[in-house]
């Protein structure tokens, strides 16, 4: 029986305990949630206090002034309150000059301010409202970004907009034009009146003979009249004597003119080595 009750006070002495412990867990967790609900309270009724605070702090934009200038354009942003933007680091994608304006808000009767093609070298300007507090001016060449200087205004923000210069081109030359590089010298032949004129424009028959013709007919004979009957067309070949006298072209006496010089060489009963200059072969191209 002793044990039996000490056994009973025991289980007496822990149910006890039990009991204890639960209303400890019940006072200290109401005590969490109302102090969960009283932060959740507080957070709620700041919220809408620190957006109004956010938007009442945000810069408002009430003017956009597009100005000609001999560079290029002056962008001008003005403010109600005569108050400076803040610019973020401006960007270039592209084609285009990016400025981002923090804390700022647009309050033009027409909304987002866009132009379009204001000056040679720009095809667009535009300044825009992107999110609650944030405005973007954006700069858009026609063969690349604009090159644009932010400067602080009393009443704003100015912004001069120079258009970027392209890379000159080669200029392909026109029908007029003459290509002079890399031609061959111009040939020009004397003819019996003694007027230079080229061969396509002389009309009447012609034969040109260069050099390495005559360098090859050399290595066969050494006879000028003979080199000629062999390359001339309808000149005769010379008549094997030891003069010029009688070599005929299509069965008439020739005439021969030596830098447009008439020489009678063909009609003189004269040594056929000396008929001729012996540079003769030089000075024939």
């Amino acid at each position: 029986m002793m044990v039996c009750e000490r056994g009973v006070i025991v289980s007496n002495l822990q149910l006890l305990s039990v009991l204890s412990l639960v209303g400890a867990i019940a006072t200290f967790v109401p005590a969490i949630a109302q102090a969960q609900l009283a932060s959740v309270s507080t957070y709620t009724q700041n919220a809408p206090q620190e957006q109004r605070s956010g938007a009442e702090k945000a810069i408002e934009v009430t003017g956009v002034r597009l100005n000609s200038t001999p560079q290029g354009l002056e962008l001008i942003l003005e403010t109600a309150g005569g108050q400076q933007l803040p610019v973020a680091t401006p960007t270039v994608d592209d084609n285009s000059w990016i400025a981002d304006l923090p804390q700022t808000r647009l309050a033009l009767p027409e909304g987002d301010y866009r132009a379009e093609n204001p000056a040679q070298g720009i095809s667009l300007v535009t300044v825009t409202q992107i999110d609650a507090n944030r405005v973007r001016v954006q700069l858009v060449g026609e063969t690349a970004a604009p090159i644009a200087e932010v400067v602080p205004s009393q009443n704003g923000l100015v912004v001069t907009v120079t258009p970027a210069t392209a890379a000159p081109t080669a200029q392909t030359p026109t029908e007029t034009e003459t290509i002079t590089e890399g031609e061959p010298a111009q040939e020009i032949t004397v003819t019996a009146t003694r007027t230079a004129a080229e061969p396509q424009d002389v009309p009447r028959s012609v034969t040109i003979i260069n050099r390495e013709q005559i360098e090859q007919q050399t290595r066969l004979s050494q006879n000028v009249g003979e080199i000629l009957g062999k390359l001339v067309p309808g000149l005769a070949v010379p008549t094997q004597s030891s003069s010029n006298f009688g070599q005929t072209l299509r069965g008439r006496n020739i005439q021969v003119l030596i830098d447009g010089i008439h020489s009678a060489i063909n009609f003189a009963k004269c040594s056929a080595r000396f008929a001729h200059d012996r540079s003769f072969g030089d000075r024939t191209n």
